[in-house]
């Protein structure tokens, strides 16, 4: 775990212990934005590398016909 998402998570745990909802929210957000981001990003490389691999089995096939 970074030090990005410990600071959020810490900052969310003081909010939830002193009840501070608004500062809860935004810590929480953040924590999703973070992990929604790091998913996308993961997600889209992976297909870039499927796509790489679909393309070039069809150059092979291309090139023995």
């Amino acid at each position: 775990m970074n030090r990005g998402v410990k600071s959020r998570l810490n900052k969310a745990a003081y909010a939830l212990d002193s009840f501070d909802l608004d500062k809860l929210l935004i810590s929480t957000s953040a924590i999703l934005k973070q992990n929604i981001a790091h998913a996308f990003s993961s997600y889209s490389l992976r297909l870039i590398q499927i796509f790489k691999h679909i393309l070039f089995i069809f150059l092979l096939t291309q090139t023995f016909r």
